[in-house]
């Protein structure tokens, strides 16, 4: 049991698990349009800078106020940490290259990626960060749309549509939610290390009608994107799901919890589309 224990945060805590997750987000958003450009290619891409990016702010993490596994794992494994980063960040600019052309998209990517990252770097800089960081959260959810939503339809060639542009914000408005989940479990910790955010700057009960409307956002979003019905209803279930989830969220402590639950809404409608083309 322990080796399957180990086997399982490896995949968790290594960032396999959420490089998986972006990558099933941007194969539904390939097959939901038609997309026609180097998906294999692209795939590659977001996979590498994935791990390269998670691992790279696990790294730089390095205390909390509360007792976390992932944490624990982090500072046992911070060898592993950086083997990991180097190997991706050498796979991502390899794969970056086979998409020259969009040269300036992929840059955007990778700099806004960078950027989630630079308020831990130990330079003064990164101070400066923290303290206008009010919409990190809008910044994070703006970073996992980007990536995994507009450049595939970019790249595509599709142009932004009626459909595309719902799409996109029906999964800007679930991520953001989702976002939120974590970021009131971050609060206590948040304010302590000075790190401002929406969720810190507002009070509970605002937060909770902020979460409330966003959710809304999405199931408006959704249910009025032309696609059929049973497509609706694989689209709207994490939402759903969603949307049950922050009550029990408030006393909810477990890494398992949010590394493993939470981060799988963002790729559960993918998933599920997926097992539908393969049974």
């Amino acid at each position: 049991m322990q080796v399957l224990r180990n086997v399982f945060d490896f995949f968790i805590f290594s960032s396999l698990y959420i490089g998986i997750c972006a990558v099933i987000m941007v194969w539904q958003v390939n097959d939901l349009f038609n997309l026609s450009y180097n998906q294999p290619g692209f795939l590659l891409f977001v996979f590498s800078l994935t791990i390269c990016s998670y691992n790279f702010h696990w790294l730089l993490t390095k205390e909390s106020t509360q007792a976390s596994v992932r944490l624990q794992w982090t500072m046992q494994h911070r060898s592993m940490h950086i083997v990991l980063i180097i190997s991706s960040a050498i796979v991502a600019g390899y794969s970056g290259l086979l998409f020259l052309p969009w040269w300036p998209w992929f840059g955007l990517a990778a700099f806004l990626t960078f950027l989630y990252s630079a308020p831990k770097l130990p330079i003064k800089l990164s101070y400066l960060l923290r303290k206008i960081a009010i919409g990190k959260t809008l910044f994070l959810t703006f970073v996992w749309t980007y990536v995994t939503t507009v450049l595939p339809i970019i790249l595509g060639a599709t142009g932004f549509h009626y459909e595309q542009l719902l799409f996109c914000l029906g999964r800007f408005f679930l991520i953001y939610g989702i976002c939120i989940l974590f970021d009131l479990r971050d609060r206590e910790h948040d304010k302590a290390e000075g790190i401002r955010s929406l969720i810190t700057f507002l009070s509970e009960s605002s937060v909770l009608k902020l979460f409330y409307v966003t959710m809304g956002l999405f199931i408006i979003s959704t249910v009025l994107l032309p696609v059929t019905l049973s497509t609706k209803i694989v689209l709207l279930l994490p939402g759903i799901i969603t949307l049950t989830l922050y009550r029990p969220n408030l006393e909810k402590q477990s890494d398992y919890y949010f590394y493993v639950l939470l981060d799988g809404l963002m790729m559960l409608s993918g998933l599920i589309t997926l097992l539908r083309h393969e049974l």
